[in-house]
């Protein structure tokens, strides 16, 4: 189980809930394990050992859990141990809804803090650990990536490309997809979060944004391909974009600041478009396909940190032509980063 000294510093106990409808990273991210809709409540207290309260059906899924006492959970043993918490409670107000809060308040008499803080700062910087299960999630989408053209000879829709892309990730060790995959062709790739359709796939640009899930960790890629043969706008449109994304990267290292990474990639766009990025130029990669740190932009108050673990997705959309975006996955070490995946320079020619 991973440190909480911090975690209880300022308060005397800390319960995190986790359900199917407001799911709560962070009780997974202490336990060291994948995350589930499992209904459960962690509780920790200074001086004793945490303790894990889950349903009957699910005890047997936890209780190899070394330096953790599982519980089954039911209404008297739950409210029992709450009620004897004394002083200050620390909550994560940002997965808590109001009814859970009230309904907390007749089992909980000690003052309420909001610690929802701590995970943000303690999330944002890997462990080895965590580091080692993103990268294989990353190796995992880029071996499906590489396959692309070979999946197209039997995914002629938007659609079955996605359902496609979806099975090879748990046929090659993947928990699941880390999100419903955007396959976005012709014009409509000029639109950053499209809804996959269920539609030939067109020619012209082919924006693929595909990430995996391994042992709860997640990857995030996004590759543009070209269905047909691109004329020399395309080229220039996807050069830029892939120039932008080398210019962001080289800025990704310890000690800069998150919004250089992002003017840096700007910088290229603007030079050869004359528009500025519509979106951030990435965000935080972990539990979450958005986790800590958040959104790198133009206006990111923060300082990239060692073993922070981002995306690096810079974006051109020019509207009903098309859309070029490139997506990589890097941790930041000191002077330079770790690139996790390195999208081909060149735009890649597809046929179907």
């Amino acid at each position: 189980m991973l440190s909480f000294r911090g975690l209880l510093k300022g308060v005397d106990a800390v319960v995190l809930r986790n359900d199917e409808s407001h799911m709560d990273e962070n009780v997974f991210y202490l336990l060291e394990e994948k995350p589930s809709t499992a209904t459960m409540f962690l509780i920790l207290k200074k001086n004793s050992i945490p303790v894990l309260f889950v349903s009957e059906l699910e005890l047997g899924n936890y209780t190899h859990k070394k330096h953790v006492r599982v519980e089954k959970l039911d209404k008297e043993s739950l409210a029992k141990e709450l009620g004897n918490i004394k002083g200050k409670i620390g909550l994560n107000f940002e997965t808590q809804t109001a009814n859970q809060l009230k309904r907390l308040k007749k089992f909980i008499k000690a003052q309420q803090v909001d610690i929802s803080s701590y995970f943000e700062k303690a999330r944002e910087v890997k462990t080895q650990a965590e580091i080692k299960k993103i990268k294989t999630a990353c190796r995992i989408t880029a071996e499906i990536f590489d396959r692309v053209q070979d999946l197209m000879k039997i995914c002629r829709t938007e659609k079955n490309l996605a359902l496609k892309l979806e099975f090879e990730a748990r046929n090659n060790g993947a928990d699941a997809a880390a999100f419903p995959p955007i396959i976005a062709s012709g014009i409509s790739s000029a639109i950053p979060h499209y809804a996959t359709a269920d539609k030939k796939i067109s020619e012209g640009f082919l924006v693929v944004d595909f990430g995996v899930v391994y042992d709860g960790y997640c990857s995030d890629i996004t590759r543009t391909f070209f269905v047909g043969m691109p004329n020399a706008y395309h080229k220039h449109m996807f050069a830029a974009v892939y120039n932008a994304k080398e210019a962001a990267t080289k800025m990704c290292f310890a000690g800069t600041e998150a919004r250089k990474v992002h003017n840096a990639a700007d910088s290229v766009l603007e030079k050869n478009f004359g528009e500025k990025m519509i979106h951030a130029v990435g965000h935080g990669l972990g539990l979450k396909v958005h986790d800590f740190p958040q959104g790198i932009n133009a206006n990111a108050p923060f300082t990239l940190k060692e073993n922070m673990c981002i995306t690096v997705e810079p974006g051109y959309y020019k509207r009903n032509f098309g859309g070029v975006r490139i997506e990589d996955d890097v941790i930041i070490k000191k002077g330079k980063c770790r690139e996790l995946t390195k999208a081909e320079k060149v735009l890649f020619s597809l046929k179907i």
